[in-house]
């Protein structure tokens, strides 16, 4: 017969670890987002040749910036990753929100669903 006795693993050295790990990442995640947005780089189609020097400065800065906050080499990737997560959310937010908005105009123009619009409605109008 077996033991139905079973070793329990604690995990909450991991749970510790992950949040010592956010409490190093965040306040650095922060800092860098708050200094590429006052750098003021370059956007749009760019060029190494044009946006290279600007870029470059931006990356050293958060660079020492980790390096003065002595972040661990597994805090960085965090790091990057905290500082596309608001990036993300906001502009997935403001996807979401346009989306709406397009389909309550679309509503008030045809004054009815969008989806109950034939295709010959929409043909009339794109032709007037």
């Amino acid at each position: 017969m077996s033991d139905t006795n079973t070793q329990s693993v604690d995990v909450s050295a991991k749970t510790d670890l992950s949040q010592e790990q956010m409490d190093r990442a965040i306040p650095i995640s922060r800092k860098i987002l708050s200094l590429i947005a006052s750098a003021e780089l370059p956007m749009g189609e760019l060029k190494r040749e044009t946006c290279g020097v600007a870029y470059d400065a931006a990356i050293k800065s958060s660079l020492q910036l980790m390096l003065d906050a002595n972040l661990q080499v597994s805090d960085v990737q965090m790091v990057a990753a905290l500082m596309l997560q608001p990036l993300d959310i906001v502009g997935k937010g403001i996807d979401h929100a346009m989306k709406i908005n397009l389909q309550q105009a679309s509503a008030k123009l045809w004054k009815k669903d969008p989806l109950e619009v034939t295709l010959s409605e929409v043909d009339a109008l794109l032709k007037s």
